[in-house]
């Protein structure tokens, strides 16, 4: 792991943290398994600039469970998305939010439909400001 910009910057491409390259910020959670517990898939502190950033939930899984997605921000629930099957298309529609200077960023999963643990991912990707 190499440090930078107050957050960990991790070559491999996976992680539960922000990734900054130039004006750019980025989170890849990698296949993360989520049952009914709330999952942690992103926890990431920013720095001192703000970040637009797009987010995409996807359920790796070949499953029919409804797998649903939490964004927060300063452990506030700002948005929600469900994704009503994961033998439907994914990654999802892009939700687009700005994520504020020194703020925590927390995005974490949970199966809605049964206790069963299935794969899923967060991609985030932005531009520092």
């Amino acid at each position: 792991m190499i440090s930078g910009g107050g957050n960990t910057v991790n070559p491999a491409g996976t992680g539960s943290v922000l990734n900054y390259i130039g004006g750019h910020a980025y989170a890849y959670s990698g296949a993360i398994s989520c049952d009914n517990n709330e999952t942690t898939l992103v926890d990431a502190a920013t720095g001192n600039n703000y970040i637009v950033a797009k987010f995409q939930p996807s359920v790796i899984a070949d499953t029919s469970d409804n797998m649903q997605f939490n964004v927060k921000i300063n452990g506030e629930l700002i948005t929600r998305v469900q994704i009503t099957s994961g033998t439907a298309t994914t990654p999802f529609e892009e939700v687009e939010i700005i994520i504020a200077p020194n703020s925590r960023l927390q995005i974490t999963c949970l199966n809605q439909t049964d206790t069963s643990a299935n794969d899923c991912a967060a991609i985030l990707t932005g531009r520092v400001y």
